[in-house]
């Protein structure tokens, strides 16, 4: 700005500030639009390469890739439940009230899989002609109690929320079921079962990431009930593309099993314990899934009430501990799906016993050294060790199990690992010494690495899985 001759010295220097501030305001405004096409770029490379891999390998012409989105859709919805109902639990209550919360949590996870066993399963395996819909109303089911549940928030009422809670859970896993059912259905020719299954929870896990600190941002700022507001709107937005899903899906197939180890035929045998009700195979990759899920249940409740009250490493408060605990928890897991999806179809039972073995190390490890560290090492093992046995039992049943019983297989099997899950919590409820805990969860790991193992050695020669029958890839 050109400032008059003859102009006082005030306003001389008036007119000098008035132009710099419009040189900084440009450059600022410069600097913004940079910075915005800059993460807008970056944005759209990060959704370029999600898109591809959602769509490699021929996933989009069978209509796997439609499942992929939705199912990361629905874990991402989970995802903001759990940040918009979280906050109590642990934190704020004192010691003993905590594990009481705890222990009434662990029994309320398990209230809906005594449903889903014996009757939400066998019923979706006579509804295995319309799956496609059982999927869509899953999802909407979780949309609008999501919404129903962020006014119970609201309205600050306790009695209201776990029955709604509890039909989210109930819908989830029913969800959970139907999915894991037609994924064999909807395989690629070059894709095997153990690298969809990764491949799935892998970019589930990656769109969670992304959405939940949105919703934990959501939380602190505006309140919890609009983080469920978000994750109804994500559920129902993940039920429209059930509608992308191929319609083969709702004809019935008659498949016979595919191998000389594989579940018996349909029938009360069913409601046993699944080592006896699925089949050799399928039934000790379920124990030994159910081996990784209770180091999980166990790490959760243990840590979080370890690192709450006792501080180990003297960290300056136990919330940190548990994040990076939590983090590496996390890590462990995306890098556990991400191994999944290099591995062949011969894999799945090495996967576990790999995957068992590293558990049982970190926890010699952490029992030698009780640091922060050693827990953040146990976080991302035990994440790891869930993702991949998990994954490798979810393949075995998808090519073991005949389509027709299918549904109530996994919904067995999905019964046996939350049991798992909240058996390892009731045991980090106990109040005992850190290293007599860990110790007790070498045994447990160390009895699942043996049965893991055994089961190995004894159907290494099994016979090749044939590919479970799909329906022809779409031409729309």
């Amino acid at each position: 700005m050109r400032v008059p001759d003859g102009a006082d010295p005030a306003g001389q220097r008036a007119a000098r500030t008035l132009a710099a501030g419009r040189a900084g305001w440009r450059g600022l405004r410069r600097a913004s639009a940079s910075t915005a096409r800059g993460g807008a770029r970056g944005t759209r490379l990060l959704a370029g390469r999600f898109h591809r891999a959602v769509h490699a390998e021929g996933a989009d012409e069978t209509g796997l890739s439609s499942l992929i989105e939705m199912h990361a859709l629905s874990v991402s919805g989970d995802g903001l439940v759990t940040v918009g109902l979280a906050g109590s639990l642990l934190f704020g209550v004192s010691a003993g009230a905590a594990r009481g919360q705890v222990a009434m949590y662990l029994l309320f996870t398990l209230a809906p899989f005594a449903v889903l066993g014996p009757l939400v399963g066998p019923l979706l395996d006579r509804l295995r002609g319309s799956r496609r819909i059982v999927l869509l109303v899953t999802l909407v089911v979780r949309g609008l109690l999501a919404f129903q549940i962020a006014e119970v928030v609201h309205q600050s009422d306790p009695v209201a929320l776990y029955p709604e809670a509890f039909m989210l859970l109930l819908a989830s896993k029913a969800y959970i079921v139907t999915r894991s059912a037609i994924l064999p259905r909807l395989l690629p020719p070059s894709m095997n079962l153990v690298r969809a299954n990764s491949r799935m929870a892998l970019l589930a896990l990656i769109a969670a990431t992304a959405l939940t600190p949105i919703g934990a941002g959501l939380a602190k700022t505006a309140g919890a009930e609009w983080t469920l507001r978000m994750a109804g709107v994500v559920y129902l937005v993940g039920s429209a593309l059930t509608l992308f899903l191929p319609g083969e899906l709702d004809v019935d197939v008659e498949s016979a099993p595919t191998s000389r180890t594989s579940a018996r035929p349909p029938g009360r045998r069913l409601r046993l314990l699944p080592q006896r009700a699925l089949g050799d195979i399928a039934g000790h990759a379920v124990w030994a899934g159910g081996g990784g899920r209770w180091l999980g249940g166990f790490v959760t409740v243990y840590l979080a009430l370890l690192v709450r009250h006792a501080r180990p490493g003297g960290l300056p408060g136990g919330a940190t501990t548990l994040v990076l605990v939590a983090a590496g928890a996390g890590a462990g897991a995306l890098a556990g799906n991400a191994m999944g999806t290099r591995l062949s179809g011969r894999a799945p039972q090495a996967l576990q016993v790999g995957a068992l073995l590293t558990a049982v190390g970190a926890l010699l490890v952490t029992i030698l050294v009780l640091s922060p560290v050693t827990l953040v090492v146990l976080g991302v093992a035990t994440g790891a060790t869930q993702a991949l046995t998990k994954l490798a039992a979810d393949s075995l049943l998808q090519s073991h199990i005949p389509y027709e019983v299918r549904s109530a297989a996994f919904a067995r099997s999905e019964s046996t690992l939350q049991l798992c899950w909240a058996v390892g919590g009731a045991v980090g409820v106990a109040p005992l010494a850190p290293r007599l805990a860990l110790a007790v969860a070498v045994v447990v790991m160390g009895v699942a690495l043996v049965d893991a193992v055994l089961s190995a050695r004894r159907h290494r020669r099994s016979p090749p899985l044939h590919r479970p029958s799909r329906p022809a890839p779409m031409t729309s």
